[in-house]
């Protein structure tokens, strides 16, 4: 019994450590710091409170972006944030570009007053080492914090020494750069810390996104690279930034692009305009904005405010990234089965084998006349033309620099999907994107086809980047389909009003940071030089269109361009589209120009209670064809008929207003029919008076005479 007891109780005890410990030790493994105050937007300096909910540890914080170590600053007492911080000495004095650099490149020392945040980074430690997670938190403190921002703030916070340290910063040429030092000017690609790709070189830091009044998006770990090929010399570096699930979040789940482009993202840029750098700071965000209405792969961003380990970083502009995710969120195509290439069949994503999908397309081009209709017709199964011919117009329209030997990527499904319902970009074709804009919009009397219809060997435009384009020349079709596209785009896409409405928008999303952003970087030099660079893009949309199409008429042997005028006569009973571009509804005149000799499809729309019955020329001639081909200045008016259901209520109106006219007419007669006997009345009672010697005075009295005359007589 005795032992049975004892058995008994170590039983219980035992049990009661094997529930006690547990707790313990999940208590341990999921502490954290709590901070008083959440990382945000404040107006007035206060003091940051730690804590944490398991004792016997102590909490380690750091204020420079870096992780807590075991000696890291111990916490003792509340942290005063809103004090700022000494400004010398600090990350944003450390140059990051080469010494031997084009001189309008070199790093400068940015002005004295440069905002800085408070990053707090905090860890609970036991006595067997760190607990939990590192806590992060950025404090932005200013009495005029609310109205500071008008766009959203991405605080970055992460390890200085991953980021600019001599031996492994990937922010500064390093010393890769001092190993492989030499005395010719450094351009693109020459070896720096800054250049190196791969893992190795991707730094963990935290993410937090706040919007323009402070709201918190999220915040989560991430891994941080450098982006880019020649931009990454610059002196602000553009970011690319995963969402990986080593460290926390697989995606980040947010519409960091608008509501309107919700999506999830594993990959995002963070970018710095490129080689637009140094001027406008928009070329390229806007030239995938004007394209936003086509069905074209572009990449959709917007700006934001990027802050580094507190310090103030400058505008950088959030961007999509050509990746599996984009293409399976656009067009559902399995990661696995994405074939994505660039300039000269080199393998982006994909399998070592895929190059031969595109090499098989080269081949057929090397080896058919594709002036034969099967062999053009055997192409069009290969590639999506339509695709092709956007991306090579908008090429020539921004007479874009750094292409077509460069920036050029394409893709496709690996396995075509034949059957009825799959999507049209199932189909196994090519499909191109649009990449890299920055150095366009600069020239607008630059002519591009001196690139494109002449075989190089050489950059800008060697013989690769060049032979699809050439080798569709020769085939009459294309060439006919080339112009109608270009028409198109060059009365819509391309049209100085559209372009312009971008260069705007966008000018009007930076003008209020840009000091702040000069300031920091010193480049533009000035906001009135910045000012003038947008002109320049301003000037370059007013005036390339005319350009580019007196060039391709020259090109393609075509007489002067024609104007077809649409004129509207009379009730508008619908709408018209010509060559797929809408003609304004509130005009009654809408004039265009076009290539002349170009087939031009024509589309009546007709509105409620209309038909459409046909066009009719200047002269009267009605055209049943949807299709003319233009020879010379035209004039075409749209006719519309009312249908005879939609006219029921007009004539019930017409015949209530018709019934309701006779009847307000009959009264009308009548009374003054009544009128006229009554003055007939009048005047014959005159006549009686005046033959019976009354007065004038006295007949108006004559019923009160009456009256008398009466009561005496009852009397």
């Amino acid at each position: 019994m005795i032992i049975d007891r004892l058995q008994y109780r170590i039983f219980l005890i035992v049990m009661l450590l094997l529930l006690l410990l547990p707790r313990t030790m999940v208590a341990e493994e999921t502490a954290g710091v709590q901070f008083s105050h959440p990382g945000g937007f404040y107006e007035h300096k206060f003091s940051l409170v730690l804590k944490s909910s398991v004792p016997n540890g102590e909490i380690r914080y750091t204020l420079d972006g870096s992780e807590p170590t075991k000696d890291s600053l111990l916490y003792t007492a509340p942290i005063p944030i809103g004090y700022q911080p000494d400004n010398s000495g600090g990350i944003e004095y450390i140059e990051t570009t080469m010494e031997r650099i084009p001189d309008f490149m070199e790093w400068q020392e940015p002005g004295e007053d440069i905002f800085k945040a408070t990053v707090v980074r905090a860890q609970y430690f036991s006595t067997a080492g760190p607990v939990g997670v590192v806590e992060t938190q950025t404090y932005f403190v200013d009495g005029q914090i609310r109205n500071r921002f008008t766009m959203p703030v991405i605080a970055i916070a992460a390890d200085p020494a991953g980021l600019f340290s001599f031996e492994s910063g990937i922010y500064v040429p390093g010393i890769i750069y001092d190993q492989n030092n030499t005395d010719r000017l450094a351009y693109g690609q020459q070896p720096a810390n800054y250049n190196e790709r791969g893992d190795e070189w991707e730094r963990t830091a935290n993410m937090a996104w706040y919007e323009p009044d402070g709201y918190l998006g999220f915040s989560q770990d991430v891994g941080i690279r450098i982006h880019g090929a020649w931009s990454r010399i610059q002196t602000m570096k553009s970011l690319r930034v995963y969402a990986r699930s080593k460290y926390g979040e697989g995606n980040i789940d947010y519409p960091v692009l608008g509501e309107e482009q919700n999506r999830t993202y594993e990959c995002l840029i963070m970018r710095n305009a490129g080689q637009d750098f140094y001027r406008a700071y928009l070329r390229d965000i806007v030239g995938h904005s004007i394209l936003q209405h086509l069905d074209l792969d572009i990449q959709r961003g917007r700006p934001v405010v990027v802050f580094i380990n507190g310090v103030y970083w400058g505008i950088h502009h959030i961007r999509e990234r050509f990746d599996e995710t984009y293409f399976e969120h656009y067009h559902g195509v399995d990661p696995e089965d994405l074939v994505l290439m660039e300039n000269n069949s080199l393998l982006m994503v994909g399998n070592d084998t895929d190059t031969k999908l595109w090499n098989d397309v080269l081949d057929y081009l090397t080896h058919h006349d594709i002036t034969q209709q099967d062999h053009y017709d055997h192409l069009l199964n290969q590639i999506d033309l339509d695709s092709f011919l956007d991306q090579t117009l908008v090429g020539l329209y921004t007479a874009n620099q750094d292409w077509p030997g460069n920036n050029v990527r394409f893709w496709r499904v690996r396995d075509p999907d034949e059957s009825e319902a799959a999507a049209e970009e199932m189909d196994g074709r090519w499909r191109w994107l649009i990449n890299d804009l920055d150095v366009g919009f600069h020239f607008p009397e630059y002519n591009m086809y001196d690139r494109l219809v002449v075989e190089s060997r050489t950059y800008p435009a060697p013989a690769w980047s060049t032979l699809l384009f050439r080798s569709l020349l020769q085939q009459d079709g294309f060439r006919s389909r080339f112009l109608s596209r270009l028409d198109y785009h060059l009365n819509s896409t391309f049209s100085s009003e559209h372009v312009i409405q971008w260069v705007d928008y966008w000018q009007d999303q930076l003008v209020s940071e840009m000091p702040h952003h000069i300031d920091r970087w010193q480049v533009p030099a000035s906001i009135q030089e910045w000012e003038k660079n947008v002109n320049v893009v301003r000037t370059f949309a007013e005036e390339r269109p005319a350009y580019l199409r007196a060039q391709t008429e020259e090109v393609f042997g075509l007489n002067k361009s024609l104007c077809l005028t649409v004129r509207w006569i009379g009730e508008r009973g619908g709408d018209v589209w010509v060559h797929g571009i809408p003609a304004p509804s509130e005009d009654s005149v809408w004039q265009t120009e076009f290539f002349h000799g170009t087939s031009i499809k024509l589309e009546a729309v007709p509105r409620t209670g209309f038909q459409f019955v046909g066009w009719k020329t200047s002269d009267g001639e009605f055209l049943d064809d949807v299709e003319i081909q233009l020879e010379e200045d035209m004039e075409i008016i749209p006719v519309f008929q009312r249908l005879l259901w939609a006219q029921i209520p007009v004539l019930w109106m017409g015949g209530l207003a018709g019934s309701l006219g006779l009847y307000f007419s009959l009264r009308s007669l009548m009374r003054r029919k009544k009128d006229r006997a009554h003055e007939l009345l009048l005047t014959a009672e005159e006549t009686v008076h005046s033959e019976m010697g009354i007065e004038e005075d006295a007949a108006g009295n004559l019923c009160s005479q009456n009256d008398e005359h009466e009561s005496e007589q009852i009397g």
